[in-house]
């Protein structure tokens, strides 16, 4: 095994049917199992496909010591780590399977393997035999995900909005997510008709506030709300 290790994945817990130790990513990209054998260390080499290179291992392990857990290609591809002398690569066929931002879960009962995928628009799932050839395949919309009218009326009269949920980090980030173009230009025209309406009726003309006016024209109604909450100061008179 070539040193540094890149990465080190197991199971920290003591709450698991038995033990599959550790693999190791080695600095040239091999795969290695660390396990302890008659309380001394044991390391083995995992046989990885030609061209394969490894994302990320998720250790769970299996009360029937069917599967030691999830391996993750770098391309994307998802595996099966099969419980054996050595520890064997099961392909999923997870046709449209994108780990970046989709939830996987694989599902074991007596005569099927289920592996069910998601995000927040689509659910997938893939029902499979005991050698985990595929059986068939089930697909639908989320209903959340589902066009509604007071989405269609929100995307027409803001530009954006702001989400705290970014799938690709760790963590919360403030981002926005752009609404079609068609319909916020339709909203932002009428934002700011009802904004250069209400200028006037407080004697403003719109000249004399364009700036604000280009604000409700790039914010549609974030902006028309911020106007008429803030409106801008009547010039001098004379």
């Amino acid at each position: 095994m070539r040193f540094p290790v890149r990465a080190a994945l197991g199971r920290v817990s003591i709450l698991k049917p038995f033990d599959a130790g550790w693999f190791l990513i080695a600095d040239d990209g091999a795969l290695f199992q660390l396990r302890r054998v008659d309380d001394r260390p044991a390391v083995s080499r995992v046989s990885l496909p030609e061209g394969l290179a490894v994302r990320h291992i998720k250790v769970a392990e299996n009360r029937r010591h069917e599967v030691l857990g999830l391996l993750l290609a770098d391309d994307d591809r998802p595996f099966l780590l099969g419980d054996g002398e050595e520890p064997e690569l099961i392909p999923l066929a997870l046709p449209g399977y994108a780990p970046e931002r989709m939830e996987l879960e694989i599902l074991f009962d007596p005569l099927y393997r289920t592996a069910v995928y998601s995000d927040e628009e689509r659910i997938q799932a893939v029902v499979m035999d005991r050698d985990h050839a595929v059986l068939d395949r089930y697909a639908r919309t989320m209903a959340m995900a589902e066009p509604r009218l007071a989405d269609r009326v929100f995307e027409a009269l803001a530009p954006f909005h702001l989400t705290l949920r970014e799938p690709t980090r760790r963590y919360l980030a403030l981002t926005p997510a752009w609404h079609p173009v068609w319909s916020s230009v339709l909203g932002s025209a009428a934002a700011v008709l009802l904004a250069t309406a209400f200028l006037r009726q407080r004697g403003l003309a719109p000249r004399h506030a364009a700036g604000d006016l280009a604000l409700v024209a790039l914010t549609g109604l974030y902006g028309l709300v911020a106007l008429l909450l803030l409106p801008p100061a009547r010039p001098p008179s004379g």
